[in-house]
């Protein structure tokens, strides 16, 4: 079978760099360590966590400083969301330990706390982590939905009840 033809019909022009899938499509970065995580107490190794992160974020990069590192993808103007799974929490969730560290990053670099939001679909999924502890003051944990279905009707193009886009963000 042959693939389709398609054409492409836009007003927009062609960007010179193109943004998805980024400057580094295709690429993957392994890290790991059997002693991030004690099996017996379920106890995170933050500091190994932290140097997990710095090793895998300047092996993509090829930076040799984890704030340039960062600063390929985040500009300090930038809103930045982080998108959570908390739907087999407590103990099968994003790493509360982890998202701590990527926003711990993001002020290194610059950008305020208050531009930081971790989000999830459902608000009694997100409020069985305790995501709060591990952020810096002013980022903001938030859910698109209240109790399930609250949110119907919202355009697709929403991201759980807020638009996010370059230099700030929009609530709806």
């Amino acid at each position: 079978m042959e693939n389709p033809v398609y054409r492409v019909v836009t007003p927009y022009k062609a960007a010179e760099v193109p943004g998805m899938p980024g400057r580094y499509p295709g690429q993957v970065v392994r890290v790991h360590s059997e002693r991030s995580i004690d099996t017996e107490t379920d106890r995170v190794n933050r500091e190994l966590v932290k140097q997990m992160i710095s090793s895998g974020m300047r092996s993509l990069t090829g930076d040799a400083r984890d704030a340039d590192a960062w600063a390929r993808f985040i500009s300090p103007k930038d809103v930045v969301g982080i998108k959570v799974n908390c739907s087999g929490a407590p103990r099968m969730c994003s790493s509360p330990e982890i998202v701590g560290e990527i926003a711990a990053n993001l002020v290194a670099i610059g950008v305020p706390a208050k531009q930081i939001y971790v989000y999830e679909r459902f608000d009694s999924q997100l409020r069985t982590v305790e995501y709060g502890k591990y952020l810096p003051d002013g980022a903001t944990v938030v859910a698109a939905e209240t109790s399930r279905g609250s949110i119907q009707g919202l355009r697709s193009a929403n991201l759980c009840g807020y638009q996010f886009f370059r230099g700030g963000r929009h609530q709806v």
